[in-house]
């Protein structure tokens, strides 16, 4: 496997991750009020609760809407090697993985314009404009299940890694396409509730896998397709 390229995908999730663990802390912390919370609880936890928000938000952004990028061309390059031909599946995986950091980026962006925005608009303005970024990362979810998917496709194909960084990214799929729809207005199905959650979690998990199966991979592992199909 090519080392120069391998460092660069494995240690750029690794470094996706790293960033991502203070939103993982802050979360279990300061749990984001659900739909529905009253205006003025709402702009009191965001208060008590602002710096400790927007330093997590910020790092998150550059993970997730920067590093991610770097990470999706580390693995376009091996994926391409070793698919071969047109490479049409390497290149949608590449493609998602950016429309992924893009979608992420936009959601974070309304998350910290609405943490620092809170004092001055409209209290019975804030429910609302919550729900709109719960909402709005809902649909990240479907170019993070078209990328993981398209990768997994090119593994399962090639052999380029461990097939169960495959099954693993189809699991991440599903569970984000499961999280798009909930849109229940309160529980579990609510777009705070457990899968909206679980969704970003399954990804952290998916980058760290993919950073271990490259970082373990004997270095002259064949990076030419093999032929052999796979769904």
């Amino acid at each position: 496997m090519d080392t120069h390229a391998t460092r660069i995908t494995a240690y750029s999730a690794l470094a996706v991750a790293l960033l991502f663990l203070p939103a993982i802390a802050v979360g279990i912390a300061h749990p984001i009020p659900t739909p529905g919370t009253p205006a003025n609880d709402l702009i009191a936890f965001l208060a008590a609760h602002r710096t400790s928000l927007l330093v997590a938000l910020s790092l998150n952004g550059l993970g997730f809407g920067g590093l991610l990028i770097v990470f999706g061309g580390g693995l376009w390059a091996i994926l391409r090697r070793a698919e071969g031909g047109s490479g049409v599946w390497s290149a949608v995986a590449f493609a998602a993985c950016v429309a992924t950091a893009a979608a992420i980026l936009v959601v974070n962006t309304l998350f910290v314009t609405l943490i620092h925005l809170a004092p001055a608009l409209d209290p019975a303005s804030l429910p609302v404009l919550l729900d709109a970024c719960l909402v709005a990362n809902l649909t990240t979810a479907f170019p993070n299940a078209v990328y993981v998917v398209a990768a997994g496709i090119v593994i399962l194909q090639t052999g380029v890694m461990s097939r169960w960084v495959a099954y693993a990214g189809f699991a991440v799929a599903a569970i984000h396409l499961s999280s798009s729809v909930s849109l229940a207005r309160e529980g579990a199905f609510s777009p705070a509730g457990v899968l909206p959650n679980l969704a970003p979690l399954s990804h952290f998990a998916w980058l760290i896998g993919v950073a271990v199966a490259l970082l373990c991979a004997p270095p002259n592992k064949s990076l030419q397709p093999t032929g052999s199909a796979g769904g």
